[in-house]
């Protein structure tokens, strides 16, 4: 890929999540590249291809979307999953695992 032909930003797993994922993002926190123009959707899908156990936590695979338990918020905002939304240079992610119980 030539220059400027990716986008870079963070994801961040908290609760449950982050400990779910500690091998590949240590302390919940990843790095990742994906290429320009990439929907939230789409990179989560792609992105959690090769993580099995991960992938069925979080991911409805019918739909094509987020399961109604996760959370994600977008730079600070809460962001609808079922939004299609670029992912820009510098985004901060956040997978939030909604708690639920008594």
């Amino acid at each position: 890929m030539k220059k400027g032909d990716e986008v870079h930003f963070q994801v961040i797993f908290r609760g449950w999540a982050g400990e779910l994922l500690e091998a590949d993002c240590p302390g919940g926190t990843c790095e990742v590249s994906a290429p320009q123009g990439i929907f939230l959707r789409d990179f989560f899908s792609q992105w959690l291809q090769g993580r099995p156990k991960a992938r069925e936590y979080f991911w409805d695979a019918d739909h094509k979307r987020f399961k109604a338990e996760v959370m994600v918020i977008l730079n600070g905002k809460y962001q609808s999953p079922d939004e299609e939304v670029e992912l820009r240079e510098g985004d901060t992610l956040t997978i939030l695992p909604v708690a639920s119980g008594g």
